[in-house]
């Protein structure tokens, strides 16, 4: 069902590497203290749990590397992120939606070479935040970066037509509001992984389900209103019943779902989607309430986004962690899940790559915390209210 990821092998020394944790943990069956996790010459899992346990399966040839004032992680997932937009860094949001979009439009570079850096940058930011796999919107591809992952062509536009996605690793139509339903069917149909902004603002339902509001009006300054457009809205349709028909049989990746009852997780969960919630992003516009935790209960796979560094200045997954823990007290072990296997999933990768399963490429990252407690490490660094130090231990490109 899952791909698995495209990753360039570290250079081999010869030797496994063994690292020792004051704590280990994944988001599946690995949670030891201490705790050890063992990495062949070419960064595949051998074993991790228990250090003894560990040390049984790797022999005397090793490369020994203690970190016992450390827990060891997966490498995490931002399953969301626009990372062409690093140069723009952190800006203020003034409470108006289209507004903030016109912002992002003169702000945002053409250059292919601007965005390359922008990209990179992003990437490395990513990396050394703890964060080896991106769904990052803008980019064909993140090869020769520091990170793995999906990048997905973004195609806005009200026509039958999709821009060429030679290249490229995934698709995403932007949105309901500024692109049309022949975009959608084309991307589901290309056998990528799709993606695209769903119910993510009031505006955006209202301009689905009646034609009217903030985004008409922008269509109408830009030339772009006409009656073939008006014809695919004003229906009264929800922006999740309007994707359901025209998806197509695609596993999507929806990012935010802000804004949805009962019905629409329903349908989420019945189709098989997947949603990418962005929490700091979120708070950042001022939203409130997301059902995220209903999605899971319903059996959706709901992962983590940072959406983009404009909203709050990082590109850190351990923030929205740290953030949903602090605001809602969210399950440490939830948590971990969210930015690791179901980002993986919701990327259509093997969910098992971000864990220490054995035979996994998962990465490895180290995060500070105080072994002299008893109070559990995940706790200790969700609960902290500057960002622990991340170390990226192995990385995965």
């Amino acid at each position: 069902m899952y791909r698995t990821p495209r990753i360039n092998q570290p250079d081999s020394t010869g030797q496994c590497r063994v690292y020792i944790g004051g704590a280990v943990r994944d988001a599946a069956t690995v949670n030891a203290s201490p705790g050890a996790v063992a990495l062949d010459a070419s960064g595949i899992v051998i074993a991790a749990g228990p250090v003894d346990a560990v040390l049984r399966k790797t022999g005397s040839d090793i490369v020994r590397i203690e970190a016992t004032d450390r827990l060891l992680l997966p490498g995490l997932v931002n399953a969301h992120a626009h990372l062409d937009l690093t140069h723009i860094g952190h800006q203020p949001y003034g409470g108006d939606f289209v507004q903030w979009v016109r912002m992002v439009m003169g702000g945002r570079t053409s250059d292919p070479q601007q965005i390359h850096e922008a990209v990179a940058s992003g990437a490395e930011q990513s990396a050394a935040a703890g964060v080896f796999t991106v769904g990052d919107v803008g980019s064909r591809s993140l090869g020769g970066l520091p990170v793995r992952g999906v990048g997905f062509v973004e195609v806005i536009g009200h026509h039958d037509t999709v821009v060429s996605i030679d290249g490229a690793t995934g698709v995403q139509p932007h949105a309901p509001y500024s692109t049309g339903p022949g975009v959608y069917r084309q991307a589901a149909a290309s056998g990528l992984p799709v993606s695209t902004h769903l119910a993510e603002t009031p505006a955006e339902l209202e301009f689905v389900a009646r034609g009217t509001g903030p985004f008409r009006e922008l269509l109408e300054r830009l030339g772009k209103w006409n009656d073939t457009i008006a014809a695919h809205y004003g229906r009264g349709l929800h922006p999740v019943d309007w994707l359901d028909h025209v998806a197509g049989d695609a596993p999507w990746l929806c990012a935010h779902c802000n804004y949805v009852d009962d019905a629409q997780i329903d349908t989420i969960a019945k189709r098989g989607w997947s949603v990418a919630y962005c929490p700091r992003a979120s708070d950042y516009f001022e939203h409130e309430g997301h059902r995220y935790r209903n999605m899971l209960a319903a059996g959706v796979n709901v992962c983590l986004g940072t959406d983009s560094i404009i909203c709050h200045g990082t590109l850190s997954i351990l923030d929205e962690m740290r953030h949903l823990y602090q605001r809602d007290k969210t399950d440490p072990q939830t948590l971990l899940k969210m930015a690791t296997i179901n980002g993986m999933r919701g990327l259509q990768f093997d969910g098992r790559e971000a864990t220490f399963a054995p035979g996994a490429r998962s990465g490895v990252i180290a995060v500070a915390y105080d072994p002299s407690t008893k109070i559990d490490p995940l706790r200790q660094i969700l609960s902290a209210k500057q960002t622990p130090v991340i170390e990226p231990l192995e990385g995965v490109t």
